[in-house]
């Protein structure tokens, strides 16, 4: 696990060593144990360390005996023992005991297709010093960063935006259509960030580059090959199979290794599955709110599952004081803006402090078993659709002059026209994008409302739910949640905020091989009833307390809408006054001044959020616009909020 990061100099040829190691000194929070470096006549590869396997002999980058393939490799393969074994049958010689080395021979033998053999999360790159061509990848799921950068005089690669911003010249475009997508997303969209010139590499793709030509392709999809003979037994027998299964490979670590534990079904199976398989000591770490946030708190359920698996159990309050203390390197730890990283953060942080390196997370579950409280509506709409679809074309012609019509009527009229395959429509009321477009664009100063007219983020994710392999809903859906909001969101979150303390983070529930198995599970089975996430409930009956399965579902809340109107109000008065509004010019300040009122005017979540989205993007202006981009966060908070905006974005 490590940081990585690499240039391929074009016209003037490698520079003297300071800008890979400057891009290699950003991101030592990602590996403090050890760097490493390579040079050869064009290229510079380097990597930060933080040792999990061999940690004695891992070092990092490896180069073949021939001197011809160099790898850096951030990330665990977990079967890479057996892959190992295959590798020395055929005759490679391996002079560590790590899974780089593994990655790179395997690479050597069979190519692009070595891919398919790794079981596990990694970003990686490997230049051939021959042919001249740099080869790169991201894993099935996207648990492992890779963005990339390219202008006249170099191409250059990172695990976090903060590295490529190191190199000469690295331009820092502001791109008015990502931040459009963030807002009514809650996160970036995949390729995306908020530099024009930066983008990610999709999980699941690997790509080339040579001679100044990036060329990249799929080398896996999520599928769903339906088994229709699988029946609900077989099925939680199957997930147990394979959830145990993935456990074990993910306990597998040269030092200390814990557990997140909000009490919630997801993390309570995987611990439950370590205490199963002998993990000792097996330490837990929850966090919860000051008492006066206690509605807020699963600690106690934490607390519950963690005496009925005897596991040496901590937890830990956290302040409002945290927060404030925390925020300036929060916003700097992630890249790119985000409203909602405080408890992955601080549960990070704790767990770290408590010797631990290496953690297994419960992350994954709603999206492989159709978990979230608006499956079952998408069940119930789809089958509404299917009848009305059938209806004589003329009908539906007049169905979408109706548009203005509430109900089911009015829904399919403004959507027969986008698409056949019903996925469209729906999605209007899945999540927050009900009229959340409007609200942006009416909160855009006058060119930039304009300039957006032209972005559709509804259109972007119908897009993606209209690609899926399949033709139900809830596999539809779920294709969707594993492509966009994990990618984009919780996995984010957690490689960047765990990564910040220098904690290795593992979840077992998106195994690919996991994941593949569900998809061949009916969906039928997945949602029924009007109840969601079914077979993971049945699943944890065997492990777990009936009330701890079938509770209200909290989803690791935090109290934003209390902190938003209390704690974090002076931040607030700060960066998103009339004169910083005015000065950044994104924004029209009266109508942030609006949105701030009906945030206080109200506890729910929602008008909360999006003040402090805002507020989130101003300081995330300050630290990576205004000013060249610190490798560290010395910076305190009074400092950064009363800074003045030197960087105008004004369409």
């Amino acid at each position: 696990m490590c940081g990585i990061c690499g240039i391929v100099w074009k016209q003037s040829g490698v520079d003297d060593g300071g800008t890979i190691r400057r891009m290699n000194r950003a991101m030592t929070h990602r590996g403090p144990d050890d760097e490493g470096y390579f040079t050869d006549q064009t290229t510079q590869l380097a990597m930060r360390r933080l040792s999990i396997i061999d940690v004695a002999g891992g070092r990092q980058p490896i180069t073949t005996d021939d001197g011809r393939h160099t790898v850096v490799f951030n990330g665990e393969i977990y079967n890479f023992q057996a892959v190992r074994d295959d590798l020395t049958r055929l005759g490679h010689r391996f002079h560590t005991l790590c899974d780089t080395e593994v990655v790179l021979h395997a690479f050597v033998e069979w190519g692009p297709d070595s891919l398919q053999r790794l079981r596990g999360m990694f970003a990686l790159a490997i230049w051939d010093r021959d042919t001249k061509e740099l080869f790169c990848a991201r894993d099935r799921l996207g648990i492992k960063p890779f963005l990339f950068a390219e202008t006249s005089q170099w191409f250059g690669f990172a695990s976090e935006v903060k590295a490529l911003l190191q190199m000469p010249g690295c331009p820092r475009t502001f791109d008015h259509e990502a931040l459009h997508h963030h807002l009514a997303l809650g996160a970036l969209p995949t390729p995306m960030t908020l530099f024009k010139e930066i983008r990610a590499l999709p999980p699941g793709h690997m790509a080339w580059y040579r001679n100044g030509n990036w060329r990249q392709e799929r080398y896996w999809d999520v599928s769903f090959d339906v088994d229709p003979r699988i029946t609900e037994s077989d099925a939680v027998e199957g997930l147990e199979h394979h959830l145990q299964e993935s456990v074990k490979l993910r306990l597998i670590s040269d030092v200390p290794l814990g557990a997140f534990l909000s009490g919630g079904i997801d993390s309570s199976l995987v611990v439950g599955m370590m205490a199963k398989l002998g993990a000792d000591p097996l330490k837990t770490f929850s966090i919860g709110w000051e008492s006066k946030y206690a509605e807020f708190n699963e600690t106690h359920h934490a607390r519950s599952v963690a005496k009925r698996y005897g596991t040496d159990h901590h937890e830990r309050t956290v302040t409002s004081d945290d927060l404030l203390g925390e925020l300036p390197r929060i916003v700097w730890a992630y890249d790119q803006p985000t409203p909602s990283a405080f408890q992955t953060y601080f549960v990070s942080k704790f767990t770290k402090s408590q010797g631990i390196t290496v953690a297994l997370s419960g992350l994954g579950g709603d999206e492989i078993a159709a978990g979230y409280r608006f499956f079952p509506g998408a069940v119930t709409r789809e089958r509404r659709w299917r009848r009305v679809s059938k209806l004589p074309g003329p009908l539906l012609r007049q169905l979408a002059r109706m548009s203005h019509r509430g109900g089911l009527l009015g829904s399919v009229g403004r959507e027969t026209g986008r698409t056949s395959k019903s996925a469209g429509w729906l999605f209007r009321n899945h999540r927050m994008l009900d009229g959340i477009e409007e609200m942006t664009r009416s909160l855009y100063a006058s060119g930039l409302a304009e300039r957006a007219l032209d972005w559709s983020t509804p259109d972007l994710v119908m897009d993606q739910i209209d690609a899926a392999p399949s033709d139900d809903i809830v596999n539809r859906l779920i294709y969707h949640e594993l492509h966009r909001f994990m990618v984009d969101d919780p996995l984010t979150d957690t490689d960047r905020c765990s990564m910040a303390h220098s904690l290795e983070v593992r979840v077992p529930l998106i195994d690919h091989e996991l994941v593949e198995y569900a998809g061949t599970i009916p969906p039928h089975l997945k949602v029924r009833g009007g109840e969601s996430k079914r077979l993971l409930k049945k699943l944890a009956e065997t492990h777990l307390p009936h009330d701890a399965i079938y509770r209200r579902k909290m989803g690791f809340e935090i109290p934003l809408p209390h902190w938003v109107n209390g704690e974090l109000t002076p931040v607030l008065d700060s960066v998103l006054s009339k004169e910083v509004v005015a000065a950044r010019g994104l924004f029209r300040p009266e109508e942030v001044s609006k949105l701030r009122k009906r945030a206080a005017s109200s506890d729910a979540r929602g008008p909360a959020g999006f003040v402090w989205s805002l507020a989130v993007i101003e300081l995330w202006c300050r630290l990576y616009l205004d000013s060249d981009t610190p490798t560290e966060p010395d910076i305190d908070l009074d400092t950064l909020i009363n800074q003045t905006p030197a960087v105008s974005l004004a369409v």
